[in-house]
Formats: C-alpha cells, structure tokens, sequence
C-alpha cells in the first residue's frame, strides 16, 4: 500500500510451468550475438550481467533496449542508479542513441530512488509493467535492491517469476 494505491504482488506462479519460445532475439551487441550459439539470446530468457562499475552492464542494457525497439517492441528500463539524462550521456559515449529510441511508445525509462527497499520493489515493478506492457524488461543494477542477503535473494527470485510469468500469459492490446 503506498501513494497510489493498493497493488497485490503474488508470491509464486507455485510452478515452473512458464512458456518457453525458441525464438531469438539480438542482445544489440552484434559481437555477443556471434559469440552466444544461437545468435542471440532465447525470448524469455533471465540473463544477468555481473561486473565492477564501469564494465559494461548498462551500455549492454541500453544495446538490448535500442534492440527491442528497432524490432518494434516495448521495453521496459528500470533504472536505480541513472536518471534518463545520465543513461543518454553514458550510453551515448558507446555509440548507443537513446534519445531516438526512448520514444513513449517503445521505450519506457522508470527512474527509481538509488536504494529500493524489498517491499516496494515488487508493487513498484508490477504497476509499472501493467500499465506499459512491455515484451523486454532491463533492471540497472540489482545491487540497488537493500537488505539481508537473503531476503533480496527471494526478492529476485519473485521478480524473475514475475517476469517470466508475464511473459506466459497473452499480451494485452496497448
């Protein structure tokens, strides 16, 4: 329950019954695309990218974003450490445009406060997912998330059963 409202997040789909697709889709790194087998990585797929500051995750985040976009989907980029004027200036440094993809039709930018705590991170995704519907979802960086190692573990474990049971399910007209 917060300032807007009352949002129930499920604890589990109770089941490892997700829709599994073997389609692929580029990352937006041609690169990695040839060095991953299928050229791409599985719609559907959780793929986390782990690195000290500086190594890349956010560029790769944005590349994956601008990707979905050029393919005509919607994706959706929390971002807990970046606001959108930030994301532009370093990503544009690798080359990546956003300004030209973060159109409200194809890219939704969601700015968070540096440090979520577990509670709200959930309601918080899921009003957010309900109301863009997006096919692709990035989340820069996971490190944001506070509070005892296991408890953000289960968190992340909940959002990725989330997601992929969004994925599941028909997609709603936009």
């Amino acid at each position: 329950m917060d300032d807007q409202g009352i949002t129930v997040v499920p604890l589990s789909s109770a089941g490892l019954a997700h829709r599994v697709s073997d389609e692929v889709v580029s990352t937006g790194a041609p690169g990695l695309d040839a060095m991953l087998g299928p050229g791409g990585i599985y719609r559907g797929s959780s793929v986390l990218v782990s690195g000290v500051s500086g190594a890349g995750k956010t560029i790769l985040g944005a590349s994956f974003a601008a990707a979905a976009c050029a393919r005509g989907e919607r994706c959706m980029f929390f971002s807990f450490e970046e606001s959108l004027d930030q994301l532009v200036r370093t990503v544009g440094s690798a080359g990546i445009q956003l300004r030209r993809t973060s159109r409200p039709a194809c890219c939704k930018w969601r700015r968070s406060a540096r440090l979520i705590w577990l509670r709200d991170a959930l309601a918080l995704m899921q009003r957010e997912l309900d109301r863009f519907q997006p096919s692709s979802v990035i989340v820069d960086p996971v490190t944001s998330f506070r509070g005892p190692d296991s408890e953000v573990h289960a968190l992340l474990l909940r959002m990725l059963d989330m997601l992929k049971t969004r994925a599941s399910q028909p997609s709603l007209p936009a």
